[in-house]
């Protein structure tokens, strides 16, 4: 779309690059007051596909195509005139589009294919293991009703708590994509954030078998997108009730996921003005799964009981006894670097993003600050209770692929990480096979 006023429609047209398999269309996409620069791609089987490659307020261009001019066999020369200063920008068209971050880019629905061909990759050393029941990690009374319910099934645990991870996992790297979609939080529509997300909660071992956290991680999600959806709406009251609600729910199946109690009001502060009523909905919201749950039990007389466990499970622990593997120690220092670029070049760029999507990025941050609360409890079952970090992570490392300039840098790191994923987790199961 391309609609301006009063500039003659400068900014306007199109440029074209030709390749000896296809034609490459470039053009400024204008909607509302953000312009993004997209790509449009005709192969010679006449298959076509449409990407974006930036936003032009996130790097500071305004690219004029119609003067755009073929250099070489795959580079492309535009200007760009930005507040009275002229830049040179070059495009270098790849003919070889079956890179990993190349490939995410694309919002294709072969993409979500291969997402989830990934996912059971990652998984399938659950089914090497010799797990005698499936784990709740935290015996919670939604946790436990849930356990009760899918064992039922006649099925082995270990093939039962792979398709569970296969399937929990996958669903909540699409609702993080569409999050990651409909707020803009990247410069356009991708699987990025999708693929980041797979890429992060498969990082440790521990990470890929099912527990309660990965299902009270589909009720933050859901949360979190209501919060995202907070700045400028009117008639709030059922979306600040199910914040709330979304929230209480997430403690029912790991109680430790109390630490995003203050994360519902942190939101409230961010991207609402202060009003009474709405902070006094997100606590009833918060307060009635609670009651509920509390009402079950005083009829069922085991409320002494349930008040017993959820006492045991928020005592605070000592982090200083944890043992953390070497594999473990590297796989997250790796993914660590990304993720402080990532945090440098948001804030470089604050000013430059929509006034919504910056709000959005700092609860991100408050996201991850609250949820580390969650550190002091349940440290028996330490990594596995830190799965929740793959939500704010993700949003780091998808920004650092779409965003990173250096784009053979940002393919190798993502093969490499993903290779170096998949060693350590079959690298007990390779030694013990003797293939090493």
């Amino acid at each position: 779309k391309q609609q301006t006023e009063n500039d003659d429609g400068y900014y306007s047209s199109f440029c074209n690059m030709i390749l000896p398999d296809k034609i490459e269309l470039l053009y400024n996409d204008m909607v509302g007051t953000q312009t993004n620069v997209n790509e449009f791609q005709l192969t010679s089987n006449g298959n076509f596909q449409k990407q974006n490659i930036f936003s032009s307020e996130k790097v500071g261009l305004m690219i004029v195509p119609k003067l755009g001019k073929q250099v070489s066999a795959n580079e492309l020369i535009v200007p760009s005139f930005q507040h009275n200063y002229l830049q040179f920008v070059k495009f270098t068209f790849w003919k070889n589009s079956t890179c990993l971050i190349r490939f995410f880019r694309n919002y294709h629905p072969a993409a979500l294919v291969f997402l989830f061909v990934l996912v059971v990759i990652l998984r399938l050393h659950i089914l090497f293991e010799h797990t005698s029941q499936l784990s709740a990690l935290n015996q919670t009374p939604l946790s436990k009703l849930f356990i009760r319910l899918v064992t039922v099934l006649p099925v082995s645990s270990e093939i039962l708590s792979f398709i569970l991870s296969v399937i929990i996992t996958f669903s909540l790297a699409v609702i993080i994509n569409i999050i990651s979609n409909n707020y803009r939080l990247l410069s356009g529509s991708s699987y990025l954030s999708a693929f980041s997300f797979v890429l992060i909660i498969s990082l440790i071992s521990d990470f890929t078998r099912f527990n309660s956290v990965m299902l009270a991680m589909i009720f933050l999600l859901i949360m979190l997108d209501y919060v995202f959806g907070f700045y400028k709406k009117e008639k709030i009251f059922g979306d600040i009730f199910n914040t709330g609600f979304l929230c209480g729910m997430a403690m029912l199946f790991y109680t430790p996921m109390i630490v995003f109690s203050p994360f519902v009001f942190i939101s409230l502060v961010v991207m609402r003005q202060f009003s009474w009523r709405e902070w006094i909905v997100s606590l009833l919201g918060i307060g009635i799964p609670l009651y509920f749950a509390f009402t079950v039990f005083f009829l069922t007389d085991s409320y002494t009981q349930w008040f017993n466990e959820l006492q045991n499970q928020l005592q605070f622990h000592s982090i200083l006894k944890v043992q953390i593997s070497i594999s473990t120690i590297v796989l997250i220092s790796i993914v660590s670097i990304p993720q402080l670029w990532s945090l440098i070049n948001v804030r470089s760029s604050f000013l430059k993003l929509l006034v919504q999507t910056r709000l959005c990025y700092v609860l991100v941050v408050w996201f991850f600050i609250c949820g580390l609360g969650s550190v002091f409890f349940q440290t028996e079952n330490f990594p596995s209770s830190l799965i929740w970090i793959a939500i704010p992570a993700c949003f780091g490392l998808s920004f650092f692929f779409e965003e990173f300039k250096k784009t053979l840098w940002s393919e190798l790191f993502a093969l490499s990480l993903l290779l170096t994923i998949i060693f350590f987790q079959y690298q007990s199961y390779i030694i013990k096979w003797n293939l090493v």
